[in-house]
């Protein structure tokens, strides 16, 4: 694969990834809103319309459903004590779910900042490698090490095209210098 691919690949892939967690972070901020608002409307006597949370919520921040549990209790009871002792409990869950959303956030932008870094490394190791091999075929010539040839791995697709390009030019090399001395031999011998 050429490098100019791998690189247009893995930043589309990065770019749709952070996208998503943007996406997932907006969606999650959204819910937090509205519960910590239907929060605020509510009270013993007068209670609100119950709040839909998103998918995301109920996934990243709702601890086994226990909000949504919390919430069909109030609305289920009439006791005005039973209800109050719900709100509190409610309370020290939208406490949690504020925190747990935050650490979530944390982590997957977290992880997608460690994919960039895995993967500009490995980028780097991968041209670093191709170009030391390269060097040290140069430096084998320059040591009058004619032919020498430098091995194909997983180089990307320019270094591959250089290192067979190198090889052709190293084994021209010590053919044209084989046909020298073998001139120059034939002219001692006269």
């Amino acid at each position: 694969m050429s490098y100019s691919k791998y690189f247009k690949i893995t930043t589309f892939l990065l770019l749709v990834y952070f996208a998503m967690v943007t996406i997932i972070a907006f969606s999650l901020m959204i819910d937090l809103v509205f519960f910590k608002e239907f929060l605020g409307k509510m009270d013993v006597k007068n209670l609100p319309k119950k709040p839909s949370m998103g998918f995301f919520f109920r996934l990243f921040c709702d601890f086994g459903g226990k909000i949504e549990s919390e919430l069909s209790e109030i609305y289920r009871t009439k006791n005005p004590k039973d209800i109050a002792k719900s709100l509190m409990r409610l309370d020290v869950l939208e406490r949690k779910a504020t925190y747990a959303c935050f650490v979530w956030l944390l982590v997957l932008y977290s992880l997608g900042v460690g994919m960039f870094f895995t993967i500009s490394i490995s980028s780097y190791r991968r041209i670093t490698k191709s170009l030391r091999k390269l060097i040290e075929g140069f430096e084998r010539i320059m040591n009058h090490d004619y032919g020498y040839q430098v091995s194909l791995g997983e180089d990307f697709k320019e270094f591959e095209e250089a290192i067979i390009a190198f090889n052709k030019a190293s084994k021209g090399i010590k053919t044209l210098n084989e046909e020298l001395l073998n001139i120059l031999k034939e002219w001692g011998e006269r």
